[in-house]
């Protein structure tokens, strides 16, 4: 495809590196959609930007303001669009029309409680 490069990538660690990256980028865009909404209701559904990490990613999913405040609450979480839902993404923590939460693989050190797996707010 003319103008599009291919990223090379080393190593697996240099790939988790980028795509924690990625997510980050994600994040920080969210967050200020987030900021935007001071004065939207909590209540009506908002677009916000998949933070699955890949590089082709560029969906939008909507939730609610407060569901969005709910997930964030735990700084390790992310919302993905439900179809990027994986393994390798994390460990799902709950699942609703349209968005999942993750939070980090298990093996990077992350250790849910068992009362972590819930449902977030309540736009289902």
């Amino acid at each position: 495809m003319p103008g599009v490069t291919e990223w090379e990538v080393e190593s697996p660690s240099e790939l988790a590196r980028g795509v924690d990256g990625a997510k980050a980028l994600l994040r920080m865009v969210n967050d200020h959609i987030r900021a935007l909404a001071a004065g939207w209701s909590t209540t009506e559904r908002r677009a916000f930007i998949c933070e699955c990490g890949s590089h082709a990613c560029i969906d939008a999913i909507e939730l609610t303001v407060a569901d969005y405040d709910l997930m964030r609450a735990n700084a390790d979480y992310f919302v993905v669009a439900a179809h990027r839902v994986t393994e390798a993404a994390g460990e799902l923590v709950a699942r609703h029309r349209g968005f999942a939460v993750m939070a980090p693989p298990e093996e990077q050190g992350n250790q849910l409680p068992p009362t972590a797996k819930r449902d977030v707010g309540g736009s289902k």
